[in-house]
């Protein structure tokens, strides 16, 4: 809903959902000309990550599974842009939702092995996007009572990142970021 918003135009809808702070840095870069950046803005990037990628490397991509490693490299080659690109992946059995979620999944190099990692071990941390005056309250209660650590604000991120950046956590919060 959030970013339906935000492609809309209607950022006086988001005040309820997210915090003032956040909301003026979103207005400053939307007036910058630096955001919302569309998933089209990611289409060098993806087109130029899947044509020098190999058969091997893209089996072991998250969600790439019974040979549709085979029909990514051909669709790479043969595209010119990224919805040429969907749509050669796109099939009866691979919507484009997808689709989508395979193609950012290879572009941020997320492993078979690292997803099952992440399913092994569970949920490392809350990570709060917003929160209204009446969240508030219940998020102190929350944060006194919950056995994850609840991360509220870039400082909390930063700080779990910093004192144990080889953690399981880290890893899967700097997944969270890139995202």
């Amino acid at each position: 809903a959030i970013r339906r918003c935000i492609y809309r135009g209607a950022l006086n809808r988001l005040s309820p959902a997210l915090p003032e702070a956040s909301l003026t840095i979103l207005q400053e870069e939307i007036k910058a000309g630096r955001a919302p950046i569309p998933v089209d803005g990611l289409e060098l990037a993806i087109l130029n990550q899947l044509r020098l990628a190999t058969r091997e490397r893209l089996q072991n991509v998250y969600e790439i599974t019974e040979g549709l490693e085979n029909r990514l490299l051909l669709a790479a080659r043969q595209s010119g842009t990224l919805p040429a690109l969907r749509n050669a992946i796109k099939s009866k059995r691979y919507n484009m939702t997808r689709v989508n979620r395979m193609l950012l999944y290879s572009l941020f190099s997320v492993s078979k092995n690292q997803m099952a990692l992440f399913d092994q071990v569970g949920p490392q941390y809350i990570r709060l996007l917003g929160f209204s005056a009446q969240g508030r309250k219940f998020l102190q209660n929350v944060k006194n009572n919950s056995v994850l650590p609840v991360l509220s604000t870039g400082s909390h991120i930063a700080k779990l990142i910093k004192t144990a950046p080889e953690h399981i956590r880290s890893h899967m919060l700097l997944l969270d970021i890139k995202a």
